[in-house]
């Protein structure tokens, strides 16, 4: 089993050249492959703050800005 960061999962799934070929083919022929909730919080702070858009085979999916709760 393989525990991704952020950075490889994003790579990853991008098919990015950032992610090496040995890397690469370690997680195609894993037989489990985890993700860090951690991973997931990261990105939509991300996302809220416009330091990333994430961008979905159909579309893109919008920055909005950060909800202020009182």
């Amino acid at each position: 089993m393989y525990l991704l960061d952020t950075h490889a999962m994003l790579w990853y799934l991008r098919d990015s050249p950032e992610l090496s070929a040995s890397a690469h083919a370690l997680i195609d022929n894993a037989e489990y492959v985890a993700v860090s909730i951690a991973s997931f919080w990261e990105i939509a702070i991300k996302q809220c703050i416009g330091k990333m858009t994430i961008i979905t085979r159909d579309r893109i999916i919008p920055q909005y800005p950060v909800p202020t709760i009182w």
